[in-house]
């Protein structure tokens, strides 16, 4: 069963704690919160969020087991026609311009469907304790060490997408990842770039590097903050 929220009726409490409200499910049952822009413009009053009711052995059940179909896939590049398109690349599927974008421009919003205390391969890292999958398009878009595409922290517990320069129509629209994650274990980078880092290891690492790159307007907002070690967050 599918139940439809309009954003109107949930704008007093944030993604966040309407996410991990008190709702009684059985062991084998997870909730999955989808936010869905229906329409191919960010000046929109259409957004809705569904949450549905998904069958896991695991309630907690990790981001890895993402999986992406060819309609959702088409269902997504209907929907952002004249954006962005997804389409296959030498390391899978990746995000490309459908039209030209100015320098400050935003691509396109992401939104969080499910949120986490443990990151994982298919999570981006929104606080020092806080992981979230994003929905389509945003969790194809890939690295570089050179992004044309910069983040900002958004409402929807994810990351706006704007472009850090011009970008012309049929580009690969890549952002790096250490301008949100604190630290990363054991990723190789090739994007060839001839100011590639090789080995990611987090903002903990590069990030003298990432804000002298991008400047702090583009850098995850909990990362320039003092780093608080409270005890991870309890999503069930």
């Amino acid at each position: 069963m599918l139940i439809e929220v309009h954003f109107d009726m949930i704008s007093s409490i944030s993604l966040t704690s309407y996410f991990t409200s008190k709702v009684t499910l059985s062991k084998s049952t997870y909730l999955l919160l989808r936010c869905i822009n229906t329409s191919t413009c960010m000046n929109t009053n259409t957004n809705n969020c569904i949450v549905q009711k998904l069958n896991y052995e695991d309630r907690n059940v990790k981001a890895h087991d993402f999986t992406c179909t060819d309609e959702e896939v088409n269902e997504t590049n209907q929907r952002y026609k004249n954006i962005v398109q997804i389409k296959k690349s030498p390391f899978g599927r990746a995000i490309f311009a459908d039209c030209d974008f100015s320098k400050g421009e935003t691509i396109f919003v992401g939104k969080a469907l499910k949120l986490s205390a443990e990151r994982d391969s298919h999570s981006v890292q929104i606080d020092w304790n806080m992981h979230a999958t994003m929905n389509l398009p945003a969790i194809m878009i890939n690295h570089c060490c050179s992004a044309n595409v910069g983040v900002k922290g958004n409402a929807f517990n994810a990351y706006d997408f704007i472009a850090l320069r011009n970008v012309e129509y049929g580009e690969e629209l890549l952002w790096d990842y250490e301008a949100s994650e604190y630290e990363i274990d054991n990723f190789s980078c090739s994007c060839g770039v001839p100011n590639c880092r090789k080995e990611l290891r987090g903002f903990k690492e590069h990030g003298d590097q990432v804000v002298g790159l991008y400047g702090e307007e583009f850098i995850a907002p909990y990362l320039l903050k003092r780093k608080t070690f409270d005890a991870p967050v309890k999503l069930n």
